[in-house]
């Protein structure tokens, strides 16, 4: 059981992580370009404190430091993000990379590929690249940029992969939901694609939605074996 300060300081915390949430969404869906990008540094660090409050005992601290690492790399590439211009894209997407790598190497330690059997690390892995490619082709995307974009979606894909190998529903809706945000960032940025009125709100929403999934999936795995 973790100790009372601590349940009371995650509370809090979660609290705060709360009312960045409402206040960016806020921004995003009214248009308010000032507030939404004063509040979009807090979410990360914030859910990373509530997470790391909340860790169950008895799980070691490296798996603590990748949780931690992958939020704050998607604090970073958020950050990026905020700017306009091919190379802040690239460095935005560069932080969200290693962040997924972060997670990648975290589901390892977690020993939530044990189930996995060599057809499945044949064809999951070998679908989530023909998937990627498809899309960077569709989207129309140019060279050399493809070739990055389609690195990093198929690591992306190989998140709601391992939700699927791991049987966790959190992990396998938290990786969907980062993919459809992420696709919506692409299909803004390459093909001048809206398919809602508020483009930014339904970015933000979704991929705010997917790191609790994943964060919460994470702290919960062991209770699920």
């Amino acid at each position: 059981m973790r100790p009372l300060y601590k349940q009371y300081l995650g509370a809090a915390v979660a609290g705060l992580f709360a009312a960045a949430v409402a206040v960016n969404l806020y921004g995003n869906y009214m248009g308010d370009s000032l507030l939404a990008a004063r509040s979009k540094p807090l979410l990360m660090p914030l859910l990373a404190i509530t997470a790391l409050l909340f860790f169950p005992q008895g799980r070691t601290r490296l798996e603590k430091l990748l949780l931690a690492a992958a939020l704050a790399f998607g604090t970073a590439g958020d950050i990026f993000l905020m700017y306009s211009g091919q190379t802040f894209f690239l460095l935005g997407m560069g932080m969200f990379l290693l962040g997924h790598l972060c997670y990648l190497t975290l589901f390892a330690k977690m020993d939530l590929y044990r189930r996995v059997g060599k057809p499945g690390w044949l064809t999951g892995p070998s679908a989530m690249a023909a998937i990627a490619c498809s899309l960077v082709l569709v989207m129309k995307v140019p060279f050399p940029m493809a070739v990055a974009v389609a690195i990093y979606g198929f690591v992306l894909l190989l998140i709601p992969l391992s939700g699927i190998f791991a049987r966790s529903g959190l992990l396998l809706l938290g990786g969907v939901l980062f993919a459809f945000s992420d696709s919506l960032i692409a299909l803004r940025s390459f093909a001048g694609i809206r398919f809602f009125a508020h483009t930014g709100f339904v970015i933000m929403l979704t991929y705010i939605v997917a790191q609790i999934l994943l964060s919460v999936g994470i702290i919960r795995y062991k209770n699920e074996k």
